[in-house]
């Protein structure tokens, strides 16, 4: 017997665009194709459909990123722009299957399409809902606490990219010694080149918050 024939990627986010993006504009977010953003408690949130390396399945990316103002120094924002945090969206009716099979090509794909929208209505907003009160979460910890563990659910980075998330939010927020206090707990993080490229952002904190 043949394998089925899965269509192309290209083609089936020509479907996404036409059966999918219309249903997520109505609920407050904009894009089309593979690609949507909105921006909810105050941080931005993005959905990105990803095909896998085989080409025959794909699956829907959940991510989070973090855009601090008023930052103006440069190195920061681009530093922060690779702060994003993500997990995969889950089967509403397969829990722990995060990748749906392409269309078989010539077949009827709303089974398809209604399972991924089904998904959306039982999982999309479990995972972003956990950033309500994100601001007062990390404005309230400490470097112990972090150490701890306490803010693990929001942000699923490394101990440094945690601490420097930390500590340019208390900057921004006029806290300046705790800012100071988790950018050296980043800096305790650096082992050999790990972590080394980010000694200069680092150091920019430090200087802006001894100020």
């Amino acid at each position: 017997m043949d394998a089925p024939r899965y269509i192309k990627s290209s083609d089936f986010k020509k479907i996404v665009t036409k059966e999918i993006a219309p249903y997520l504009r109505k609920l407050g977010w904009k894009g089309s194709g593979y690609d949507y953003t909105r921006t909810k408690f105050n941080i931005g949130n993005s959905i990105k459909f990803q095909g896998s390396s085989g080409g025959e399945k794909f699956c829907i990316n959940l991510l989070v990123h973090f855009v601090f103002e008023p930052l103006e120094y440069g190195k920061l924002i681009q530093e922060l722009n690779k702060w994003n945090f993500n997990t995969r969206l889950m089967k509403h009716k397969h829990v722990g299957d995060e990748w749906w099979n392409y269309p078989v090509k010539g077949s009827n794909y709303d089974e398809l399409i209604q399972d991924v929208k089904d998904a959306f209505n039982s999982n999309l907003e479990l995972f972003f809902d956990k950033y309500e009160n994100w601001e007062d979460k990390i404005l309230g910890t400490t470097v112990d606490r972090l150490k701890a563990g306490e803010l693990k659910e929001i942000l699923l980075g490394t101990d440094m990219t945690q601490a420097l998330i930390c500590s340019v939010f208390n900057l921004n927020n006029g806290k300046k010694q705790a800012a100071i206090d988790f950018a050296q707990f980043g800096e305790t993080c650096i082992e050999g080149v790990v972590g080394s490229g980010r000694k200069g952002v680092i150091d920019e904190i430090i200087k802006e918050a001894s100020s």
